[in-house]
């Protein structure tokens, strides 16, 4: 909750209006207009936003009052959390579960997405939740609980279509299940009953999924409709062909290669090396369950672990291929090369994981000397990458590759921000691993709650470079709106028109506060506009305050309002 009421609107443009936009429409409201300036974003964080939309006729409020369930539901995650390690981890004590727990779930990616309406947070959520309805199967094989799971998975696919990762993990292991006929903890054969409750899942999966697909082209029908086909296909599978076609070639695989590095390198900084540590452990799990299936050796602990393992592989591969590219000498996107966005929300499993491998692991240094030449191995061609590209790909986004993003600064050089990066990585590393080490000779629970302190601080830090930093000026476009019906009222009859010229589309704030305005727009960075469009007498202007267009309206226009990014002109 901190900093709530110093936040105003979006903080990540388009995206987050992307998200209120269906809420909107299925309360009769039509942005069409403003969405034309955006890609496809999917309809289910729409479905959670619609009811608060529906409520808080306030539309900061409305924001705020998804913040604060953002929170509520990172908050439930620690007890879910909680009981996923009580079921892999049993031996463990309770405190530490607990402390492990926590810990994981205050991941500063996910403090940060909480503190704003982007469907990560959300994400993170159901991630954590799906694992929970997974050790819930396991624990009493029914059709309930197996429909439970596949709805989890299957709404976080209609969050994002990124998340069809989790869904293909899901029908593996109902397959391991059904084929593999593992043993329960109890060591009696699954019956035709359960067996039932495995078949269920895929058929429940089918008739859903192809209904997912009909609502889709129903929202994109009604609020895409004026967005290009080469826009929408960035968030949409009519894009993925072409990503996959630069795969399949000795310069992709040589692609996939650095692109991996580049990812897993942001998953060691993210985690301060746990992420590491949580894949060894669930590789080794994964890899001894599979191993033993014909064997019926499995209990379910086992079987747990080895769904974590493909949803968090299955997610990883689906960055893979949805980023392709990044690592080109073209490529201006330091955050698409580093990136977190799309990996974050299976990393707080991941740490936790990470800390009960390297707290219970036998082989210790070994794995820490392998690891650790790991972590040097993707530094050192994440490095090289950056420094071969045309640019050092300047362009660093650092809202989406949040996990390396403590000591980036918009605007300057990528390779000085590398070098520092990358040694606050490594003494976090190191910190971090002496903790863990110590709690495993000492067996004090005291040295896990140390790892609170890196996670605190650097949640702070993020919110304050990403949220709060721009907060005031979105205070500005929030008084624009409110501001605009007088101007409206007070001039009767003229068209309401924003010509977007490139950057941010601030004008989303507007069309926010005011719902049920309609807003005309000429996108400008795809069409040449005649001054003749938007200079005249019948016309109510909004534009950037920086951009061309305000400086010939403010010769033409009489009246002026300008505040937070826009001016209005009339």
């Amino acid at each position: 909750m901190h900093g709530l009421f110093s936040i105003y609107g979006f903080s990540a443009f388009p995206d987050e209006f992307g998200y209120w936009a269906p809420a909107a429409a299925f309360l009769g409201y039509d942005w069409s207009n403003i969405t034309s300036l955006g890609s496809y974003y999917s309809y289910g964080y729409s479905l959670v936003l619609f009811p608060i939309l529906f409520f808080f006729h306030n539309s900061v409020i409305a924001y705020r009052f998804a913040i604060v369930v953002n929170m509520l539901l990172q908050c439930i995650s620690i007890p879910m959390m909680h009981k996923i390690l009580t079921f892999l981890f049993p031996s463990i004590k309770k405190e530490a579960r607990q402390i492990v727990a926590a810990v994981s779930v205050i991941y500063p990616a996910w403090v940060y997405y909480t503190q704003m309406t982007m469907v990560e947070g959300l994400l993170n959520f159901l991630f954590v939740l799906t694992i929970f309805f997974v050790v819930r199967f396991l624990e009493k094989k029914t059709i309930v609980r197996a429909i439970l799971v596949f709805i989890t998975s299957l709404f976080m696919y209609v969050v994002h279509m990124r998340c069809i990762g989790t869904i293909i993990a899901t029908v593996i292991f109902m397959a391991f299940l059904l084929f593999g006929n593992s043993k329960e903890v109890t060591g009696t054969k699954d019956s035709g009953k359960k067996k039932t409750a495995y078949l269920i899942v895929p058929i429940v999966l089918l008739v859903l999924f192809a209904g997912t697909f009909l609502f889709k082209d129903f929202i994109i029908e009604k609020i895409y409709g004026k967005v290009p086909d080469s826009v929408l296909s960035w968030n949409d599978y009519s894009g993925i062909m072409y990503r996959l076609s630069k795969v399949f070639s000795l310069e992709g695989f040589m692609r996939i290669f650095k692109e991996m590095c580049g990812k897993l390198y942001y998953i060691g900084c993210a985690t301060y090396g746990l992420g590491y540590w949580g894949i060894v452990g669930l590789f080794g799990v994964a890899y001894n369950t599979v191993r033993h299936l014909r064997e019926k050796k499995n209990d379910n602990s086992c079987m747990a672990g080895l769904f974590i393992f493909l949803a968090c592989f299955m997610q990883y591969l689906v960055a893979l291929v949805y980023l392709i590219g990044a690592s080109d000498s073209t490529n201006n996107r330091l955050d698409l090369f580093l990136h977190g966005r799309y990996i974050d929300f299976f990393l707080p499993i991941v740490i936790a994981f990470g800390i009960m491998e390297l707290s219970t692991c036998n082989k210790l240094w070994i794995k820490a000397i392998v690891i650790a030449a790991f972590h040097f191995l993707f530094m050192t061609v994440s490095y090289f990458v950056i420094l071969g590209n045309e640019t050092h790909m300047t362009s660093g986004h650092g809202f989406t590759m949040v996990g390396m993003s403590y000591l980036h600064e918009r605007g300057t050089d990528t390779i000085p921000y590398f070098y520092k990066e990358s040694a606050l990585s490594i003494g976090l590393l190191i910190f971090v691993m002496l903790i863990v080490i110590l709690y495993r000779y000492k067996k004090k629970n005291l040295w896990l709650f140390l790892i609170v302190l890196p996670q605190i601080i650097l949640s702070l830090n993020v919110c304050d470079h990403y949220v709060f930093y721009n907060q005031d000026n979105i205070y500005g476009d929030v008084l624009m709106g409110q501001m605009l019906e007088d101007v409206i009222r007070d001039n009767p009859g003229k068209e309401l028109l924003h010509v977007y010229e490139d950057g941010a589309q601030y004008i989303e704030i507007v069309q926010f506060i005011d719902r049920a305005r309609e807003i005309n727009v000429i996108d400008g960075t795809i069409e040449e506009v005649s001054s003749d469009r938007y200079l005249n007498d019948n016309t109510i202007l909004i534009v950037d305050m920086d951009g061309p267009i305000s400086t010939l309206a403010s010769d033409y226009y009489k009246n002026i309002i300008t505040v937070g990014h826009l001016s209005m002109f009339y």
